[in-house]
């Protein structure tokens, strides 16, 4: 029982020991929220005798929201939530076409195929990140884009700042 328990342990530090720590890899980016038509379901209910029959409902359209991504580059994605994972893009409360600006990592995963994940952080907490996989690449925006998003209450940048996860390099970038 003692060696099992000492196995243990061991086992437990080496783990911690591949612990990556992330603070140089944040970056600048923005996320946007947008209502998109998905489609639409019939809610039509007929009842009746035969010759008498009466319907109600008719056709309804589905929306949904969508997290539009930007790189600091300008790249934009669709991101999806990875599910089990926190969905910190809520705590962000975005309103319908607004945009903030958001600290993000990339992670990458290697398995049979490699998948890069958006990793963001909370905006009230930054130990919790929510992690997105994207969605589909739109092309960067033309010369013209627009200006970037001023940083909100809403942003992560403020509990980022507050935190241990940046680097000094990167604080004294981002934290002004």
């Amino acid at each position: 029982m003692k060696n099992l328990s000492v196995l243990i342990l061991v086992l437990m530090l080496g783990l911690t020991a591949f612990a990556r720590d992330h603070s140089e890899e944040y970056q600048m980016g923005s996320v946007s929220k947008l209502t998109v038509k998905e489609g639409w379901v019939d809610t039509t209910t007929c009842s009746g005798p035969s010759g008498n029959v009466q319907c109600s409902g008719g056709i309804t359209d589905t929306y949904s929201d969508v997290y539009v991504f930007t790189y600091n580059d300008g790249t934009q994605v669709v991101l999806r939530h990875v599910a089990l994972r926190a969905d910190t893009l809520k705590t962000l409360n975005l309103e319908t076409s607004s945009t903030v600006k958001v600290l993000y990592r990339v992670e990458r995963k290697h398995g049979l195929v490699s998948v890069d994940y958006v990793v963001i952080p909370a905006a009230d907490n930054p130990k919790k990140e929510g992690w997105y996989y994207m969605d589909g690449h739109f092309k960067k925006p033309s010369a013209k884009a627009d200006a970037p998003a001023p940083a909100t209450d809403q942003s992560n940048l403020a509990a980022m700042c507050g935190s241990d996860k940046l680097s000094p390099e990167l604080k004294a970038q981002y934290c002004k």
